[in-house]
């Protein structure tokens, strides 16, 4: 395998600082077998079996990572520290194995207003595998932080042509479960970091011209929610992505990965659901997140980090009574994807 600067962007890095306007084209990144993979982006919103075939079922999720930086921790200014950041991340990139011959620069910092002293690192849209193997350990050691930082959050962006109509109706659904049950709204918050928030309110989208019983299906089916407030949990606005907004910031790697295998998980348990029996999703509706935890644990090769952070805790992990093994449904236990 190559490692070359020009294997990254053919006109070199931007490592300044960029208005939060400036919006890079986008494309799909993925890495299978140790090799590095370019996919175009599919501008609609419309389900494409295709791309989820390129990236073998593995969600590509562009992240906003905002982050605050202390000028005595490091002794330089938020400038000079992007630019070391940004250099080290892409110092490394291997050359492309299919698709394309270059990469798009991977990782850009935009300006953020609601940011004291600080930057958002966005990202190209990768699967778990690509952000796992891209260089997020850069931003550590040059006076950043974000967890203890009242402003900073992280937004995902996944694409709404990885979901069928019925795929994104139950990976609302789920939503709804982790938000109106009181023991899996402290669920949800202890996954995300943070509870509801102004930026990031605990509310589903919505579709006001149909009964609210068919709201979330009339959403999936649309792609479109009828409320306008941009600052929900889950923001539909954008016209290809959905931005999941609830996430705490976060410059821990494995914090940071953890929460992404939860997305990954999220989306296997959508269309592993969607494809079952329906007495089994009428079974699964009954709690949706109580089988979703089955299905993380079931399946935890697939989700090392998210599944070990969540055995370890004595509220829900594997003794804690929270699962109600009566509850099964054996096709969610027998679904491990083995990529």
């Amino acid at each position: 395998m190559c490692y070359d600067a020009d294997c990254f962007v053919s006109d070199g890095l931007n490592t300044y600082l960029q208005n939060y306007s400036v919006k890079p084209s986008v494309d799909f990144y993925t890495v299978h077998e140790g090799v590095w993979e370019r996919h175009k982006a599919d501008r609609t919103d419309c389900y494409r079996e295709l791309s989820v075939q390129n990236t073998r079922g593995l969600i590509p999720m562009g992240i906003e990572l905002e982050v605050e930086h202390n000028y005595d921790a490091y002794e330089q200014s938020v400038e000079d520290a992007i630019y070391e950041a940004i250099t080290e991340m892409h110092s490394k990139l291997p050359c492309l194995g299919k698709s394309y011959d270059k990469h798009s620069q991977l990782v850009i910092a935009k300006y953020d207003g609601s940011l004291d002293d600080g930057a958002e690192f966005v990202s190209q849209p990768m699967t778990i595998a690509a952000h796992k193997a891209f260089n997020w350990s850069a931003i550590r050691g040059k006076g950043f932080y974000a967890w203890d930082a009242s402003t900073c959050g992280i937004h995902v962006h996944v694409p709404k042509s990885f979901f069928t109509n019925k795929q994104l109706w139950i990976f609302l659904k789920l939503h709804q479960s982790f938000i109106t049950e009181a023991n899996n709204r402290e669920l949800l918050r202890w996954i995300a970091g943070r509870g509801h928030a102004h930026y990031a309110k605990w509310e589903m989208p919505f579709y006001d011209s149909v009964e609210p019983s068919r709201s979330l299906l009339a959403v999936a089916c649309s792609r479109y929610s009828s409320g306008t407030d941009r600052y929900t949990m889950i923001n539909l606005a954008n016209k290809y992505s959905i931005e999941l907004r609830y996430f705490q910031g976060n410059i821990n790697i494995d914090g940071i990965m953890s929460r992404l295998e939860f997305i990954q998980a999220m989306y296997d348990f959508s269309v592993v659901v969607s494809g079952l029996p329906h007495r089994n999703i009428a079974k699964i509706s009954e709690d949706w997140v109580q089988h979703f935890v089955q299905f993380v644990y079931a399946n935890g090769a697939e989700y090392p980090l998210f599944e070990k952070k969540l055995l370890a805790t004595v509220r829900w992990g594997a003794g804690s009574g929270f699962l109600d093994l009566h509850k099964t449904v054996s096709e969610l236990i027998t679904a491990g994807k083995g990529r």
